[in-house]
């Protein structure tokens, strides 16, 4: 089998997930697009990183509230809402779910949400090749240890690792 594609896959599922439930999200609301903070939503409700964000005491319902507050043309009757060309761009060049976290961050509505609740930008963070070698490297050795696991990187273990990484090199 051949892990890259299979990874490459499983990033685009993430992807197709994220921006399915940002685009409901904005729906919901009858806005038009859907911005940095529906995929804050989005995220909210994705394995890793949603449980992170829950551990620091975020609530959907201060993000339901952001997404209200920010200005966003009315949906129109029979329209459906579009991702924001910030989001598309997020979504095109994210390859796990913390590196989306750490994009839509940059937004300064979401950024006082999240630092509000100790959760800052890293001063450095890791590239894709080193995100990835670094996953790799801790699959290679866990098959070293236990040989008849088949183990392969996925958009969880590559956001794993992004967070130590991004502790190591902070």
């Amino acid at each position: 089998m051949d892990t890259s594609t299979t990874l490459e896959e499983q990033i685009q599922a993430l992807m197709d997930s994220l921006a399915d439930t940002a685009l409901s999200a904005a729906e919901s609301r009858h806005q038009s697009q859907a911005g940095e903070a529906h995929l804050l939503y989005a995220l909210y409700w994705n394995g890793l990183v949603g449980s992170m964000l829950r551990g620091h005491g975020l609530e959907s319902s201060e993000i339901r509230l952001l997404m209200s507050d920010i200005p966003n043309r009315p949906l129109k009757m029979g329209e459906d809402p579009v991702l924001s060309a910030s989001s598309r761009h997020i979504l095109h060049d994210a390859h796990d779910a913390v590196e989306v976290l750490r994009h839509v961050q940059r937004d300064s509505h979401v950024e006082l949400l999240l630092r509000a609740h100790g959760i800052e930008l890293p001063e450095r963070q890791p590239t894709r090749e080193q995100v990835e070698a670094a996953s790799r490297t801790g699959v290679n050795l866990a098959q070293t240890v236990s040989p008849n696991r088949g183990r392969q990187v996925g958009v969880d273990y590559l956001s794993y690792t992004r967070l130590m990484l991004e502790a190591a090199l902070n």
